[in-house]
């Protein structure tokens, strides 16, 4: 059975959240291959991390980002880091075809391999509505991505003429990642 592709993206101050995440991730779920953008986590956690992984015959990849493309973006709050513009170059970085990416503050209850078979009914996106803040969109803290989707509609580049468009009159990714898949994202629940 091959690995399920799931993503995080992180800076230094919240490797612990990171690792949390992923703990809480891997007590349910095995099999599982952790891609993790980044800029400054040490090489070192990642060889630590692998070393604990492989008991679940799971891997964690360090994921290399370059800020400058990203650097420039406004963003909501001070507590938000430009990083979390990182999961635009998720299709280009992961090899497998349906990607599962997660927030790396986010506790996991239970197994979440049911959200890699939710049908996108010919989209390249599913995600949850941002309840209770708004019916209109959805939360970009849970994606589902069918990277060929993502790649034939050139999503990435689009994501980035967006965001230099628009960037200072939204939330941050989620509010471009909003704006582009208005009508192409198809509404996930989660009672799995």
């Amino acid at each position: 059975m091959s690995k399920k592709a799931v993503v995080f993206s992180a800076d230094l101050s919240y490797m612990e959240k990171l690792e949390t995440a992923m703990k809480s991730l891997c007590a349910h779920q095995d099999q599982l291959k952790i891609y993790v953008l980044n800029e400054d986590l040490p090489t070192e956690w990642f060889t630590i991390m692998n070393q604990r992984l492989r008991q679940l015959d799971s891997e964690v990849i360090n994921c290399r980002m370059s800020p400058e493309q990203f650097q420039s973006f406004s963003l909501p709050s001070d507590h938000i880091h430009y990083a979390t513009y990182f999961r635009y170059a998720i299709p280009e970085i992961v090899e497998e075809e349906r990607i599962l990416y997660l927030d790396c503050d986010m506790i996991f209850t239970q197994d979440l391999s049911p959200l890699f078979e939710v049908d996108l009914k010919g989209y390249g996106l599913g995600a949850v509505v941002d309840k209770p803040t708004t019916t209109d969109g959805f939360n970009a803290g849970l994606l589902v991505i069918d990277k060929t989707w993502w790649q034939e509609h050139q999503v990435t580049e689009a994501l980035f003429d967006l965001t230099r468009e628009h960037h200072q009159h939204v939330y941050g990714d989620q509010g471009i990642l909003n704006l582009y898949f208005k009508r192409c994202v198809v509404s996930i629940t989660l009672d799995l």
